[in-house]
């Protein structure tokens, strides 16, 4: 990895944080607790939506390696300090998001 990159996704990382904080304040703020949950709801949801991405991104990037690097998912967990089971769960996890993208 590009050090220049390692800084541009600090900054997205920094920039994400921020909006979240901001989301918070905002709910926090809001005098409508009605108002203020359906804020939270919101947040709650987009949030749960971009940790469900990452985590999908993160599986990829394991099968990738396992693929690239002819790896045994046991190899793959020692390589990635993982139980073989997780190892195991994020190649299933890969795999079926593939599929689910290319039946789209």
């Amino acid at each position: 990895m590009d050090p220049s990159d390692v800084v541009d996704l600090d900054a997205a990382l920094f920039a994400l944080r921020r909006a979240y904080q901001e989301a918070v304040r905002q709910m926090r703020a809001e005098p409508d607790l009605h108002a203020a949950y359906l804020i939270a709801t919101r947040l709650a949801e987009q949030v749960r939506e971009i940790a469900d991405g990452a985590a999908l991104v993160r599986a990829e990037a394991a099968l990738c390696i396992q693929t690239a690097e002819a790896l045994s998912v046991s190899e793959l967990a020692a390589q990635l300090g993982l139980s073989k089971a997780r190892a195991g769960q994020l190649v299933r996890a890969a795999r079926r998001g593939q599929q689910t993208s290319e039946s789209a």
